[in-house]
């Protein structure tokens, strides 16, 4: 996605939320959901803020909590052919792992 698009997601992410919680939040949580900078960083503030859940969920946003990474499997030492089942550890006749 372009950069344009992915600004508009965001910023029409952000009124959706201040339009449902306009009149129960503080001018302080506006200012923060307001200069949030991602998706995430909008998902962390609104996970602080658990008496407003069930309201959110019934105007139609899912995902309340901030979305976590997976981690990359480590290659390092082992034979790889670019899939994740060919990961096995070789070892020498001294026993050492490679």
């Amino acid at each position: 996605m372009s950069k344009r698009k992915l600004n508009i997601r965001r910023q029409e992410f952000k009124d959706k939320i201040l339009v449902i919680l306009e009149n129960e939040i503080d001018e302080k949580t506006k200012a923060k959901i307001n200069s949030c900078n991602s998706k995430n960083e909008i998902r962390k503030v609104i996970c602080e803020l658990t008496e407003y859940h069930s309201q959110l969920r019934e105007n139609g946003i899912k995902s309340i909590y901030p979305s976590s990474k997976k981690k990359k499997p480590n290659l390092k030492g082992a034979e790889f052919d670019r899939t994740i089942n060919s990961v096995k550890a070789i070892y020498t006749p001294m026993g050492n792992k490679r």
